[in-house]
């Protein structure tokens, strides 16, 4: 056989081979995450990983192992690589508080989920999830907030302020006072943790928005001239 014909099979090959097994074990959906109930048995944390940032794939086979574990196995929480503070905006959006899908995804996301599409799917169905059925399922951003996508963090202080907006809920007096402590020193989030000169090529933030009424600050700052999550 010429070389230049044993090469193009070798190619050829693996990849014909590999669609012809996976159509020969394909499985229904709705059975093919039948294995994760003697898997997941009592536990009440299932972890996930991913072998790239941003593939179609995982997160679209991320968002039916969700689906599944919410549906089927009763898990009631969703945690994501994404920031703390701006993760209240998404958990209201999907619990009916109000908000567009569009501007939730947007401002309710960081380190770059907020522009994965599958990840606008995954909040939209755990609206119309929520809107179906009275065991709710809330979702929580796990990372640092106040992030710009590229490790520069102009807006960390968010974190610190939300905390105290919740803490002049609980307790108004000591909330007050602490507040009158810290935010002297708000500033200084900027001043010594992030690289100035990246922070100035950076778009200057607008108005902020508003969470709804009884929940703590903590959504990203739209760009001017953007659509801001009506609440």
């Amino acid at each position: 056989m010429p070389a230049a014909s044993a090469t193009a099979q070798d190619q050829a090959g693996p990849d014909a081979a590999l669609v012809d097994w996976a159509r020969a074990h394909a499985m229904p959906s709705d059975s093919a995450f039948a294995f994760l109930r003697g898997l997941v048995g009592r536990a009440r944390i299932l972890a996930l990983g991913e072998p790239v940032h941003g593939g179609h794939e995982p997160l679209a086979f991320r968002n039916r192992l969700i689906a599944h574990a919410v549906e089927r196995l009763g898990f009631t929480a969703v945690a994501l690589e994404s920031g703390l503070t701006e993760s209240m905006l998404a958990d209201d959006f999907i619990q009916g508080r109000g908000g567009d899908i569009d501007s939730v995804t947007r401002y309710g996301l960081t380190w770059s989920f907020q522009y994965l599409p599958e990840n606008r799917a995954l909040l939209g169905w755990l609206k119309e999830h929520n809107a179906r059925t009275a065991r709710k399922v809330h979702l929580y951003g796990i990372d640092l907030t106040g992030t710009e996508d590229d490790g520069v963090y102009p807006n960390a202080a968010r974190a610190v302020r939300a905390a105290l907006a919740e803490l002049r809920r609980v307790a108004p007096a000591r909330g007050a006072e602490l507040a009158t402590t810290l935010e002297p020193m708000m500033d200084r989030f900027v001043a010594e943790f992030v690289d100035l000169e990246r922070l100035d090529a950076l778009p200057s933030p607008a108005t902020p928005f508003e969470l709804p009424a009884g929940r703590s600050p903590g959504t990203r700052f739209p760009p001017a001239g953007s659509s801001a999550p009506q609440t």
